[in-house]
């Protein structure tokens, strides 16, 4: 079956939610008792996830059940997007990223480093 809107967009969620928890699809496929495949299908959103499997995503994932559904209203309003491999708004690496400095204990330091990055984005903005 594939897989609605609403089944991407939770596919998505559920795999920025692997990435920033450092999860393999094999590791999480793994804590859950699916396939590793299986895994890819419900990221791809390829295949539904069931409530219980969503639970104990979350579960392992520590995210509440309304990461997975905060704000999908809004999806409503939205035009259909090609959810091709290709179409990933948010990089596993940016999240990466994104989890290494949230991890980060020197709240100084991270703000420097933010605004660094924020810099060489507009600078290769300009002379790209």
């Amino acid at each position: 079956m594939a897989g609605d809107k609403y089944d991407h967009e939770i596919g998505e969620r559920l795999r920025r939610a692997r990435v920033a928890a450092g999860l393999s699809q094999s590791s999480l496929a793994k804590e859950v008792g699916v396939s590793f495949q299986q895994v890819q299908k419900y990221e791809a959103g390829a295949n539904r996830i069931s409530s219980g499997r969503l639970y104990n995503f979350a579960r392992v994932l520590g995210v509440g059940m309304d990461y997975f559904f905060n704000g999908l209203e809004a999806l409503d309003s939205r035009p259909a997007r090609d959810h091709g491999e290709g179409q990933r708004a948010i990089s596993d690496r940016t999240i990466r990223v994104a989890q290494t400095l949230n991890d980060m204990p020197d709240e100084k330091l991270r703000l420097h480093l933010e605004q660094l990055i924020s810099v060489m984005a507009r600078h290769q903005k300009k002379s790209g």
